[in-house]
């Protein structure tokens, strides 16, 4: 009997554990909280934006028009978001009456902006710049203007306070052609100093390209000092601020021609070159930029390489060739990594035309935050391996594919901007806004959505 007591006892502890249910791998929440939400409501329907942030609000600057479609009362809103409660000022119109008559004295009387762009300076002023349409869509007028932008012959900059008190204007005409018909101008704000770097170019003729780049400040006083770059042949087509100068990206009228599709060139706060590097041959890959403060070598670059364009001559996976989204880490004008990030986090993201990859880099944990479509990751700056990936699905309710009252409600599209503002992440979205929560309604129009979030671990 003893020689049976040992296998009864392993054959008794068999049958405990078996009718013990063990215990089931607990699946972490996700690494960040939503803690508000704030929709930019008007009457109207938003069409393009721009953002930017200092350490306490966030501004939007976007497009709007009537739901009706009448472009003669197309504007532009400008709107701040406190980070801390989300606490909406705005909207304010750009350009406001007054700003309307003094262009209209200068011979512009027919403002109905596209293109927005906004940019912060270090003495907590804001600048907005849009684009207008030329002399030749006003001769149609106003009032039979039927959506066909002709070249824009002029841009308009304003200048406000923190509290979107307007404080400035400045504008500029096209450069160097009487033929307004086809001349084009366009212009891109960086934050830099006590200024804004105004970057761009001009077409003196677009149906022979030849395009010309120029920047230079634009003061707090309203001083513009926009100068002419070299020869003609290419245009500033996007900047981006960094935390110690800004990012200018130059792109070809000509790209066969010129031998390259994309140049990047590295600013300081002065100006000065600090360093360049040609992406590839295709044009216009790179869409985002985000720096480290105190380290002007390294900038973090984000975009869409198509057609299986090698991006600082690294190739996409085979297996997306014609849109690969990449994030990736440049060095003195070198690329450091790349990570193809739509290919290797596949199961997260969907891949379509309108999705930016916004970035921001968070000093106090030393991670580099991407954005696409709904998706939000954690990455390693010195390698570019994941640290952690989620969506605003499972963010909201605990699912990745999970919907629920708010997504009904809210229904966010991709985001545009993600920022770091007073230790909070903060996004910014396009949101097809439906007050009926899905159920159809005259006011679904897409708006911008901007959310606070909290990191949880």
């Amino acid at each position: 009997m003893k020689r049976l007591l040992f296998p009864t006892l392993l054959t008794g502890l068999a049958v405990l554990l078996t009718a013990c249910p063990q215990p089931v791998p607990q699946k972490p929440p996700p690494p960040l909280t939503l803690a508000w939400q704030s929709v930019l409501l008007t009457p109207d329907q938003e069409l393009i934006l721009d953002a930017a942030a200092t350490d306490r609000y966030v501004y939007v600057f976007n497009e709007e028009l009537p739901l009706s479609g009448d472009y003669t009362q197309k504007w532009a809103a400008l709107w701040r978001v406190e980070a801390t409660t989300g606490e909406v000022l705005g909207p304010v119109k750009f350009p406001d009456d007054a700003a309307a008559q003094t262009l209209a004295a200068e011979g512009f009387g027919c403002p109905q902006p596209m293109g927005p762009d906004v940019e912060v300076d270090g003495g907590g002023r804001v600048y907005v710049s849009v684009a207008l349409r030329n002399a030749a869509a006003q001769a149609v007028g106003c009032d039979t203007f039927d959506g066909s932008w002709v070249n824009s012959a002029w841009a308009a900059f304003g200048i406000f306070d923190g509290g979107l008190q307007r404080t400035g204007l400045a504008w500029k005409k096209v450069f160097g052609s009487d033929d307004p018909t086809h001349s084009g101008l366009f212009a891109h704000l960086a934050g830099a100093g006590s200024s804004a770097q105004v970057a761009g170019g001009y077409a003196p003729d677009s149906r022979v390209y030849s395009w010309t780049a120029l920047r230079g400040p634009l003061s707090a006083d309203g001083t513009l000092n926009l100068a002419l770059e070299g020869g003609a042949g290419e245009m500033i087509w996007r900047a981006y601020t960094l935390p110690e100068g800004w990012l200018a990206k130059y792109v070809p009228d000509d790209p066969v021609a010129a031998g390259y599709g994309e140049r990047l060139v590295r600013y300081d706060d002065a100006g000065n070159v600090a360093w360049e590097a040609v992406t590839g041959t295709s044009p216009f890959p790179t869409e985002r930029a985000a720096g480290v403060p105190g380290n002007p070598e390294v900038v973090f670059v984000s975009g869409v390489a198509r057609g299986g364009e090698p991006y600082l001559g690294q190739a996409p996976p085979a297996s997306e060739p014609d849109t690969a989204v990449f994030v990736a880490r440049i060095d003195g004008g070198r690329l450091s990594w790349i990570r193809w990030i739509h290919a290797e986090e596949g199961g997260w993201f969907i891949v379509d035309s309108y999705a930016k990859t916004p970035l921001v880099y968070d000093p106090t944990k030393n991670e580099l935050y991407a954005a696409s479509n709904d998706v939000l990751m954690a990455l390693d700056p010195a390698s570019g391996e994941t640290r952690w990936i989620t969506n605003l699905r499972e963010i909201i309710t605990g699912d990745p594919g999970g919907v629920n009252d708010w997504f009904l409600l809210y229904q966010p599209q991709n985001f545009t901007h993600l920022f770091l503002v007073g230790g909070r992440l903060v996004g910014v979205s396009y949101s097809w806004w439906d007050s009926n929560q899905g159920r159809g309604s005259e006011t679904d129009r897409y708006r911008p959505l901007v959310l606070g979030l909290d990191r949880r671990y």
